[in-house]
Parts: structure tokens; C-alpha cells; sequence
């Protein structure tokens, strides 16, 4: 369909996800508070969309806003019982106020319901990196890869990884060369 015959609500989904792409770059960029606005308005254009709450939620994380990040893990599963975003969310939210069992179980919970999901994958790799346990850092990491290659140019970025960058195994699956 093209953009004169779609309905509003067609329009409005669009408009979302463009402003979710830019929202993802400014994650990518660490520009927190730019995230916001443009993820804010996303989920205002979308209001059942699950992954611009996803990015809203993260980057509400990073914001030190957890009561507003909860609450944004919670809209998720009202939505979808069991939104593999919403338990990331939550996981993000444990992990920074130091309640890493209660990480971890989110985390696992994301996983087991975002299988398919490159970003759960790969925030779960990053999470095992904090805590220092190379295996499942590489484990995760495969497995986002593996649904999405492109993430190869995150994990060169992500300043969780540069533990892991002289590693053989790293540069392997990150494609670097030398």
C-alpha cells in the first residue's frame, strides 16, 4: 500500500518505526536523553508496539528511572503476557540496583521467551560479561549473531565487551581480522 491509501493507524505505525530506528542510533551512540524523546514519541505514535517500549525501557534504565522503567516493563505484559522485552527491562533494572539474582532470573525469562530476538541475545551476552563469565558471554553472543550479523558492529563498540576484545574466539565471531 502506499502512503496516500494507508489508514492512519498505518501511518501512525510507520511514523513509529522510523522513530524507533532513530532511537535505536542514539542508543548505539549513548545519547541517552535523545533516545528518550524519540522513543517516547514512538510508543505515542505505536501505543501496542513492543519494541520501541523495549528501547524506552533500556534507555530508562540507563537514565537511573527504574520506577518509570518497571513501569514500562509492565505496560509490555499487559500487552503480552510474558513480553520477552519486559523481562529484559526488568532484568536491566535488577542488575543496576544490585540485585543480580534477580537479574539473572529475568534475563533467563527473557531468553526462554525471546528465543528469536537478536537484542534479547545479545543484552543477555552483555550481562554475563559484566559478571565476568566469558562463556556465557561467547554463548549468548553466538546466538545473537547467529539471528543477526549485523550486531557484530555493537558488540565492537559495546565498552562491556573490550574485556573480551584480544580474545580469539571475539574476533571470530566479531569478524575482526588481523
Amino acid at each position: 500500500m502506499i502512503p496516500d491509501e494507508s489508514s492512519p493507524r498505518e501511518m501512525d505505525k510507520m511514523r513509529s518505526e522510523a522513530l524507533m530506528s532513530v532511537g535505536k542510533e542514539y542508543i548505539r551512540a549513548g545519547r541517552w536523553a535523545d533516545a528518550l524523546k524519540v522513543l517516547e514519541k514512538a510508543v505515542a505514535f505505536d501505543p501496542t508496539a513492543l519494541r520501541p517500549r523495549l528501547g524506552l525501557g533500556i534507555t530508562l534504565v540507563r537514565l537511573g528511572r527504574f520506577d518509570d522503567a518497571r513501569a514500562t516493563a509492565a505496560e509490555m505484559f499487559r500487552l503480552q503476557p510474558n513480553a520477552a522485552g519486559g523481562y529484559n527491562v526488568l532484568g536491566a533494572c535488577c542488575e543496576a540496583e544490585g540485585d543480580l539474582a534477580a537479574a539473572r532470573a529475568a534475563y533467563e525469562k527473557a531468553v526462554f521467551f525471546g528465543a528469536d530476538m537478536a537484542i534479547i541475545q545479545y543484552n543477555c551476552c552483555c550481562f554475563w560479561a559484566r559478571q565476568q563469565d566469558a562463556e556465557r558471554c561467547r554463548l549468548y553472543l553466538e546466538r545473537a549473531l547467529a539471528l543477526d550479523a549485523t550486531m557484530n558492529t555493537l558488540a565492537a563498540t559495546d565498552v562491556y565487551l573490550v574485556p573480551y576484545r584480544g580474545e580469539p574466539w571475539f574476533e571470530e565471531l566479531v569478524a575482526f581480522k588481523k
